[in-house]
């Protein structure tokens, strides 16, 4: 349940302007950190993405469409697909 709630804020302290971005918009852009898209998005449904050293992170917008934030070896964001 700390995963979803939590009585402690997210620290936003050395996200990098396009990660501010993303947090502000509630998106992922290319660019991104992965901490970027966690502040963002928050954890990715865990059945789908098991690990977070994972280099693709799947979020469920609704019932039937789905987000992937690809991420390149450096876990910075290379790809968005909506």
């Amino acid at each position: 349940m700390e995963l979803i709630l939590s009585a402690k804020p997210v620290s936003l302290k050395g996200l990098s302007e396009v990660d501010l971005k993303g947090v502000k918009a509630g998106k992922a852009y290319n660019g991104m950190t992965k901490k970027g898209v966690m502040a963002a998005l928050g954890y990715p449904a865990a059945h789908e993405t098991p690990s977070l050293d994972d280099n693709q992170w799947k979020y469920w917008r609704n019932r039937f469409r789905t987000v992937v934030v690809e991420f390149n070896t450096n876990g910075i964001v290379s790809n968005v697909r909506y």
